[in-house]
């Protein structure tokens, strides 16, 4: 079985994906899979010019004591949006707590 028909996997995904979308309103969220290496989601908004990416570890992902309610908590405790956001520098990688973060962004 692979990381994407995980339901584990899919629950974090979603949690992640609804917590973008509730940070970023006028963002366009995507995200794609990276296989076992893990999961990159974009947010752009194309009139602004602006982009942020956030890449979360498979194994990040995977680690069943990791529960999307955990992750929930995670992401605000973290303020990963406001990172994001604040992230200036074309490429940097983040590391808070375990989860690993690859954060662009555009200004």
């Amino acid at each position: 079985m692979s990381n994407e028909d995980d339901p584990h996997v899919e629950a974090n995904l979603e949690v992640i994906r609804e917590y973008l979308r509730s940070e970023f309103k006028e963002f366009e969220p995507t995200d794609k899979s990276e296989g076992s290496f893990g999961h990159l989601f974009t947010v752009m908004n194309i009139s602004a010019y602006t982009r942020h990416s956030l890449k979360v570890s498979g194994p990040r992902l995977s680690d069943r004591s990791n529960t999307p309610e955990r992750s929930k908590r995670q992401l605000a405790l973290y303020n990963i949006a406001i990172k994001m956001r604040a992230t200036k520098i074309k490429r940097r990688t983040l590391l808070v707590g375990m989860v690993s973060k690859y954060v662009e962004g555009t200004a």
